[in-house]
């Protein structure tokens, strides 16, 4: 068998220049040797001449044990990498007929002569390698090295013994391997699920026999497992590395698992508690491990696992995630069992509301407008969401609707309703399947009321044409009535039968609130001072007084 080929300037770097491997006079230059570590018995050597129209033409290697000659065996020149040498085939043992007593490491003596009739003997220019190499073996099953007495695990049979055989390739033998006794091999045990809470991996310091075979004994498995082995050695009599892995099967049980949610719908954050039961046929399994997920997006989350108990039941929670179509599942966790059940639930999204505005108008009336957004997801459709506008006197408790609204257009909120002189309000959407409930920010609104007292209007009965007098005094409420002078104020009419007020005239009120204000009486109805509101203020309230046409 050859070695690989070796370029030319790999043939230098191999061994020494020309300058160093002998006398600067001697034109011939011996390498230094290269062993073949797949093929021990191989090896090659670099050999050149600096002669001038010379080539070198013989080499030959002796081997040689201390002072002792073992052999010495011609090279021939490889075709495809020129200037290097190698014995046409392997050295081997004697008992496959070669020249070889025993495996071991020798060394090599390299003489090379060239057509110029000059010759050179390197002493020591390599070792030969003649040692055994490990590998495990892969006859009967063992693709890698490894067998087990129980190749699959079932729920009843949980445990396994790992067995091998370690060989030795004998040098030179086309690949003969021999088993190599009393070595020790390490074989290690891990679990491949990465679920947490396993044992952490184990290994194992086996000892070889007369066949070169190892066991790690019986060994009791949790979950799927992955087992490997190792042999290093470097003696005189083996050098080395060899390594095997397998795993064995597992055969999973079927298992009945039922389970429900606690509600059906869950808002983002919420846990959901899910409750359960597994069986095999009609009997509890107990201790088993089951997770609970929540899809798709709670696959970014740590999953969430529980055990049975004695009647194989089960109980945990997960946090509930917003998505178009939720489903939670219950699945066995467990290399022995298989399982699973699921559910949809409604999750709605996450709502907040923007361009909010509330107002409180001089009439008395409250007006909220905000558009109502959903957050995430944010491209769904949705249907009509309803928004209530709530009130409290101290903006922290004691919250209460006073009016909503289900606009067609779910995101444009605008509502209207009889408001308070002074107090907090909000808005809220209280949770539907698609939307989450939501706040928006607390307003403070506030106006102070105002009031005519004694509005009273003379004479009456009146002529058609006479002039009336309306008086009355303008008040505001801070604590408790107090007049407001310099005011302006209106006076209006309603006619009976008429369903709208007249303006009539208008004055102001003197310093302590007093307004008298004039008009021309044509018609019965009703006569009112009228104050409207300011910033501040809201538009005053009075009892309007009769007035007959006689």
């Amino acid at each position: 068998m050859k070695l690989l080929a070796v370029s030319a300037i790999a043939v230098t770097a191999m061994g020494l220049t020309p300058a160093t491997a002998s006398a600067a006079t001697d034109p011939l230059g011996v390498g230094i040797v290269r062993n073949n570590d797949y093929q021990r018995g191989l090896f090659a050597v670099p050999v050149w001449t600096n002669a001038p129209s010379a080539h070198v033409d013989t080499v030959t290697a002796t081997i040689r044990d201390g002072a002792t000659t073992i052999t010495t065996v011609p090279l021939t020149e490889d075709a495809q990498s020129p200037g290097l040498w190698e014995p046409d085939t392997a050295l081997s043992l004697t008992r496959h007929g070669g020249a070889i007593p025993d495996v071991g490491r020798y060394a090599i003596d390299v003489t090379a002569h060239d057509t110029a009739d000059d010759s050179v003997t390197r002493t020591d220019a390599g070792t030969l390698d003649f040692t055994f190499r490990p590998e495990f073996d892969q006859a009967n099953g063992a693709w890698d090295g490894i067998t087990f007495t129980r190749p699959t695990l079932d729920a009843t049979h949980r445990s396994t013994t790992a067995t091998g055989v370690l060989l030795g390739v004998e040098p030179g033998a086309g690949g003969v391997a021999v088993p190599l006794e009393g070595e020790t091999v390490t074989v290690t045990r891990r679990y491949t699920s990465g679920r947490p809470g396993l044992p952490a991996d184990a290994s194992y310091q086996v000892t070889t026999g007369a066949d070169g075979g190892w066991t790690t004994g019986d060994l009791e498995l949790v979950d799927w497992t992955a087992f490997t082995s190792s042999f290093t050695a470097d003696t005189t009599r083996v050098h080395g590395t060899a390594t095997g892995s397998a795993s064995p099967g597992f055969a999973q049980t079927p298992v009945t698992v039922t389970a429900h949610t606690n509600r059906s719908r869950f808002e983002p954050g919420q846990s959901i508690v899910v409750t359960g039961k597994v069986l095999a046929g009609s009997q509890p399994v107990v201790g088993l491990r089951v997770a609970l997920n929540l899809s798709p997006y709670q696959s970014n989350e740590p999953e969430r696992v529980v055990v049975t108990d004695a009647r194989g039941n089960f109980s945990g929670t997960v946090v509930a995630v917003p998505d178009y179509w939720v489903t939670w599942s219950a699945s066995t966790d467990d290399a022995f069992y298989d399982g699973s059940t699921s559910g949809e639930i409604k999750v709605p999204a996450e709502a907040a509301y923007s361009h909010v505005s509330i107002v409180l108008a001089a009439t008395g009336t409250v007006t909220a407008r905000a558009t109502l957004d959903r957050l995430y997801p944010d491209n769904a459709s949705l249907g009509r969401q309803r928004t209530d506008l709530q009130y409290s006197r101290d903006g922290k408790t004691a919250w209460k609707s006073i009016a909503h609204v289900t606009p067609d257009y779910y995101s444009a909120v605008v509502l209207t309703t009889p408001g308070y002189s002074d107090g907090y309000y909000r808005l809220y959407h209280p949770a539907s399947d698609d939307l989450a409930h939501a706040y928006s920010a607390v307003y403070h609104r506030s106006r102070i009321p105002t009031r005519v007292t004694g509005n009273d209007a003379g004479p009456e009965p009146i002529r058609s044409g006479r002039t009336l007098t309306v008086r009355g005094t303008l008040q505001e409420y801070r604590g408790g009535w107090r007049t407001m002078g310099h005011k302006h104020v209106e006076l209006w009419f309603l006619a009976n039968g008429a369903k709208r007020w007249s303006y009539v005239s208008s004055g102001t009120t003197d310093s302590r609130g007093r307004a008298v204000l004039h008009g021309t009486a044509t018609k019965s109805g009703k006569w009112i001072v009228q104050y409207w509101a300011d910033t501040a203020h809201f538009n005053s309230y009075a009892t309007a007084d009769p007035v007959a046409i006689r």
